[in-house]
């Protein structure tokens, strides 16, 4: 089984919340784990880090690993502005690949 892979770029914002709620549902409907590549994204709010922590939260419960290559800056920071850390975004995983 092929795992699906996104390596999404840009801002991760209110702004395009739709738009990258897309994209994380779409990998949700391709089969396998999920490998996902965060390091490109140059901009991200805390409406997104919401999306992200939904979007772990979904693939657990229908029992498919997401793991993460890697976050950009822009995600960490604004994490820890949230007490927050990259195993909270990775599904309590901080191994990545």
């Amino acid at each position: 089984m092929k795992d699906a892979t996104l390596k999404p770029d840009g801002s991760f914002t209110i702004r395009n919340a739709g738009e990258l709620m897309e994209v994380l549902a779409g990998s949700l409907r391709q089969s396998g784990d999920i490998v996902a590549d965060f390091s490109e994204v140059q901009e991200c709010d805390t409406a997104s880090l919401q999306l992200l922590c939904a979007w772990s939260r979904t693939a657990a419960e229908r029992g498919r690993r997401v793991r993460v290559a890697a976050f950009s800056p822009a995600i960490e920071s604004t994490a820890a502005a949230l007490g927050l850390s990259t195993s909270d975004l990775n599904g309590g995983d901080n191994r990545g690949l």
